[in-house]
């Protein structure tokens, strides 16, 4: 059974705009793909960038889920639900 967990909007819009420059390094990413004449020099800089706000969104998300997760689950799956500035929880 879930459970939602209701954080600051703060906090969900930071996770939020996260989530969307992560996104946008992507869509970067596979644009430069479907190039012709791309540098290497320019993918690689892109993919690190990328993989870099992979890695910061993926920190925030653990710790702003640790420390709003619901003291009866010792172990649990978590998605953030923006519109509604939520964490919901499932216990596994």
């Amino acid at each position: 059974m879930g459970k939602k967990v209701i954080i600051p909007e703060q906090v969900s819009a930071y996770v939020e705009r996260l989530f969307f420059e992560y996104n946008a390094s992507l869509n970067i990413i596979r644009y430069l793909m479907s190039q012709d004449d791309i540098k290497e020099e320019y993918m690689q800089r892109y993919l690190r960038r990328s993989e870099q706000k992979y890695t910061e969104l993926e920190i925030v998300k653990e710790n702003i889920a640790k420390e709003y997760a619901p003291v009866e689950f010792s172990k649990y799956n978590y998605t953030f639900d923006f519109e509604h500035n939520t964490i919901v929880y499932a216990g596994v």
